[in-house]
């Protein structure tokens, strides 16, 4: 990162923050990515997140990548864990992330989707996973329909920045992602705001601007 913070002494940053701040039974499920600059070299770290996978070119499960830690702000600093997954990963493999609405979404007898139908179906070689997962349950749940949320990742090794990179520009040296935003609440601010509602308001006005 731009302020020289490993992967882990960020996870460490982010739970006690969310520890602090949250409000009670709230937390924040979670896997987070270090990757390295061969893009095959990955650090990883997973709390309160459905399994992962990583897939091979052929469509082959290569690992399933069970989350071993709680969700983000689930426990003080004390007890913390941060314990990354090292992940090394070959030309073409795909990691595959998802939230449980996916192998949560029911159809019209109630039945879900499960990890066995979720295996099944990105067992099937594909470019594009995301896609191919997405049209599976909206036919899937025809008539039954996603209770939670379906939010996927999928990244194909080796991983790189899409950012247009111009050495000689500063921000080349210290960007990290495609924008930044800085949120600031003042001690004022804090005793009357609702501070999760607040940031969750910012957030969707600026996706969704």
């Amino acid at each position: 990162t731009k302020n020289g913070f490993a992967l882990g002494d960020i996870v460490k940053e982010m739970n006690s923050t969310l520890k602090t701040f949250l409000p009670p039974g709230m937390l924040v499920a979670a896997n987070l990515l270090e990757v390295s600059a061969n893009g095959l070299d990955i650090n990883w770290w997973g709390g309160g997140m459905p399994d992962g996978y990583i897939i091979d070119r052929h469509g082959e499960i290569k690992q399933r990548l069970p989350s071993a830690h709680m969700a983000l702000g689930a426990m003080d600093s004390d007890e913390f864990e941060v314990n990354l997954v090292a992940l090394t990963l070959e030309e073409g493999d795909k990691l595959f992330f998802f939230t449980d609405g996916v192998t949560e979404a029911r159809n019209a007898e109630g039945h879900e989707l499960g990890e066995e139908g979720l295996e099944a179906l990105i067992s099937t070689p594909s470019s594009n996973v995301i896609d191919m997962t997405r049209e599976h349950v909206a036919k899937f749940t025809s008539g039954g329909g996603v209770g939670d949320d379906m939010s996927m990742l999928e990244l194909t090794a080796p991983i790189r920045s899409r950012i247009e990179q111009q050495p000689g520009d500063p921000d080349y040296y210290d960007r990290r992602s495609p924008a930044q935003l800085n949120v600031y609440f003042g001690a004022k601010e804090l005793r009357k705001v609702n501070l999760v509602g607040e940031v969750r308001r910012m957030l969707k006005g600026t996706l969704g601007s």
